[in-house]
């Protein structure tokens, strides 16, 4: 259960950073 609640806090930062490169490129770009 350890585990599993890292996993996705692990998820959880990779796709906000992954939203911000994304946000950060889209500003970019206009």
């Amino acid at each position: 259960m350890v585990s599993k609640a890292r996993y996705f806090a692990h998820f959880d930062t990779k796709l906000s950073s992954i939203v911000i490169f994304f946000g950060s490129e889209k500003t970019l770009f206009i």
